[in-house]
């Protein structure tokens, strides 16, 4: 069974609203890892009961109006459930058009997802909504219900004659787009930058290109999602000139070379970050760390000379590049919830410092 279920049951209504709202009357349930979001208390009915009445197609219609930034943009320094943007694009709530949806916040975390529901009561509304949690369950659950909850509203105004909406477009293009492998691509690389793919400036749209050719694939999905789209040039070349650094040096014997030789292959988790750590500890161990020892980024680069230590263009890209004569390494400095995958980054020394979170210095291979 599914750990993000959106159960419907469509209802007669009349009234003098529009053909597609009319026709998707229902009543919805949902239900997140065995808790149920929609129980709320009926104002007017005096009871409590576990689903809302309403149309669907409004949330249907938001949910394609942000579809790739929805289940794609991760929270950043600078993008995040604090911002109104962000939430626009994240919580169904924004689709409600003036009828009682939930407070619920949908934020995707590489394979899982973040789903954080409140409490809410609205003098504008006939029901308060009791519930309030947080749960993190698989991506997939949450796109396959998404793509069922759009599918069922979709065959229901065709059911009912109506074709050609604003959703029943929306959605056949969306579906063109992941048929086809460059435009999915796009998609994914502006929905990561927290933009409609369909709605991107031409400038941009360049940019994203050019860096999606430069850069190796390991790296373009972290750089779009740390970037913000008017920084992208500048950060895309400034891991670039990372990229050219690492892949100069030479081949002759050193510390480094020998640690990065012997680092093992790390399954990542289902939390990016524990792969990091889980690095961060083995490295420690090679360079003979005590577990509680600090390990100070200047006693560090003692075995790591830093070459080039220049700031990123961004907040959330931590990270400077370092190396010997012999061998060149990168060095990052990663905040949990960021670093969506261990593939591009092989995690080196840890330490507690003065920042709250702990330091990683992770190797490049």
């Amino acid at each position: 069974m599914s750990s993000f279920q959106l159960e419907h049951d469509w209802m007669s209504f009349d009234g003098n609203e529009t053909p597609e709202i009319l026709a998707t009357y229902s009543q919805l349930r949902i239900v997140i890892d065995g808790q149920v979001v929609t129980q709320v208390e009926d104002r007017r009915a005096r009871m409590t009961r576990d689903y809302i009445v309403g149309p669907l197609y409004p949330i249907a219609e938001w949910i394609v109006s942000q579809w790739w930034p929805l289940l794609e943009e991760s929270e950043s320094p600078s993008r995040g459930t604090s911002s109104s943007a962000f939430s626009s694009r994240h919580k169904l709530r924004m689709g409600r058009e003036g009828y009682a949806f939930p407070d619920l916040m949908i934020v995707p975390e590489g394979a899982s997802a973040h789903l954080v529901w409140r409490q809410l009561s609205s003098v504008h509304e006939s029901v308060r909504y009791l519930a309030s949690g947080e749960a993190r369950v698989p991506m997939s659950d949450v796109r396959q219900s998404l793509t069922d909850l759009v599918a069922a509203v979709d065959a229901r105004l065709e059911h009912c004659g109506l074709k050609e909406t604003f959703l029943q477009t929306e959605w056949r293009r969306i579906q063109e787009s992941v048929a086809d492998q460059g435009e999915h691509e796009f998609c994914l690389a502006a929905a990561w930058l927290g933009l409609d793919p369909y709605d991107v400036d031409p400038n941009l749209e360049s940019d994203l290109c050019r860096m999606w050719k430069e850069l190796p694939e390991s790296l373009r999905e972290d750089v779009c999602r740390a970037s913000e789209p008017e920084h992208l040039r500048e950060t895309s070349a400034w891991v670039m000139e990372g990229v050219r650094r690492l892949n100069g040096g030479g081949n002759g014997p050193s510390q480094c070379a020998d640690i990065r030789n012997r680092l093992p292959n790390v399954p990542s988790p289902g939390r990016p970050w524990d792969s990091g750590y889980q690095f961060a500890r083995i490295v420690r161990d090679l360079l003979g760390f005590r577990d509680e020892a600090r390990a100070p980024l200047e006693e560090v680069a003692g075995e790591l000379p830093l070459i080039d230590a220049a700031p990123p263009p961004e907040r959330s890209l931590d990270a400077v590049f370092v190396g010997t004569a012999q061998v060149d390494l990168g060095v990052m400095l990663p905040r949990p919830g960021r670093i969506r995958n261990g593939s591009s980054l092989h995690a080196g020394c840890s330490s507690i410092s003065t920042n709250p979170l702990r330091l990683q210095l992770c190797f490049q291979k």
